[in-house]
């Protein structure tokens, strides 16, 4: 697997290990499941009775 991207004006391609594959895939979780409880608790929010 190959990531690709860009620093500042210049791209660069590198071969991902194991570990960076890790991270990114921890990252993604992470992402996920912040998206997640932000959608829950806005729907918490919008769906709560009061005032």
């Amino acid at each position: 697997m190959v990531e690709h991207g860009r620093y500042g004006d210049k791209k660069y391609a590198r071969e991902l290990t194991d570990g960076d594959r890790a991270v990114l895939d921890r990252l993604e979780r992470w992402d996920a499941d912040r998206d997640r409880c932000r959608a829950e608790r806005a729907r918490e929010v919008w769906f709560t009775p009061g005032d």
